[in-house]
């Protein structure tokens, strides 16, 4: 039935449809791989201390207690008196001079407050009293 509609309507059932695509593809680009980077480790990085000029100077420090010379360094310092309390404790130790300031006499030794002694520390410890690195003393 449809094909005698078709050839009454003067259509022709035998000829065969073609589809044409008129695309064209896009010209080849090049597809670059990225490289994958190695997983990042976290590190823990400390900040860095801030930096204390008097805590990097045993002088500058003890300057604060004694009247010392201006840009003096402690191996260049001169022993004038006897050890006091409030006073400074001159020792050489191995050609490096040090200064440190005497807050009381201990049964072992001087109970000294310094800095430097340990880098850029402030520190307390004692100094014993027959210690041969003691070079003097300073008011």
């Amino acid at each position: 039935m449809l094909s005698l509609m078709m050839s009454f309507l003067g259509l022709d059932l035998s000829h065969t449809m073609t589809y044409y695509n008129y695309h064209y593809p896009e010209p080849k680009t090049e597809i670059v791989a990225e490289k994958e980077e190695p997983a990042r480790t976290e590190e823990v990085i400390e900040p860095p201390k801030e930096y204390d000029p008097v805590a990097c100077s045993c002088v500058l420090y003890a300057q604060q207690f004694l009247d010392l010379p201006k840009n003096t360094n402690a191996i260049d310092l001169i022993s004038n008196s006897q050890p006091t309390i409030g006073g400074g404790i001159l020792l050489n130790y191995n050609g490096v001079g040090h200064i440190a300031v005497i807050m009381k006499f201990e049964k072992d030794g001087f109970l000294v407050k310094e800095s430097n002694y340990k880098k850029c520390e402030y520190t307390t410890r004692i100094i014993k009293y027959d210690d041969k690195a003691i070079v003097g003393f300073r008011e």
